[in-house]
């Protein structure tokens, strides 16, 4: 009697802490995109980044010795390109970005290493807009891109 009242007390006690480990949610963390995140944040330059060797990294950036930039606002439109205009990387916005908002943007590009020539979709999270750049990160094509543009009220 004594063995089946322990028994009931040890399923009683093994079903209460399955409960309670089931009710809560397992944080994932994904330190390679909290990487990217802190890199961006420290970067003025518009460009493409990526997540490359454990660490945030340029993949094409506007150049001011040796490039032109592109916006326009109302086609929601930035391009980066050398002055001989036979390397660029062209974004376009489906919408106008909101902050913690998602948007997805159209990426097309010539002669950049590292940028598909080919046209390319990406679902995109507005990070932040401030000093005329607006920070975009994740990138459904590639594990992690992201983009800072040009974007002027």
């Amino acid at each position: 009697m004594k063995q089946i009242k322990i028994a009931i007390l040890v399923a009683i006690t093994a079903a209460t802490m399955s409960a309670f480990t089931a009710c809560t949610p397992e944080v994932s963390i994904d330190k390679q995109l909290v990487a990217l995140e802190g890199y961006i944040d420290l970067q003025t330059t518009p460009g493409i980044y990526a997540y490359q060797n454990g660490a945030g990294a340029p993949i094409y950036t506007f150049d001011r010795n040796d490039g032109q930039g592109y916006f326009n606002k109302s086609k929601l439109t930035y391009r980066i390109m050398n002055t001989e205009a036979n390397k660029y990387v062209q974004f376009v916005l489906s919408a106008e970005p909101v902050v913690d908002q998602t948007v997805d943007v159209k990426v097309t590009s010539s002669g950049v290493k590292g940028v598909s020539s080919n046209v390319t979709y990406k679902a995109m999270k507005v990070e932040r807009i401030d000093n005329n750049l607006c920070y975009l990160v994740g990138g459904a094509d590639t594990k992690y891109t992201a983009l800072i543009v040009a974007w002027i009220d």
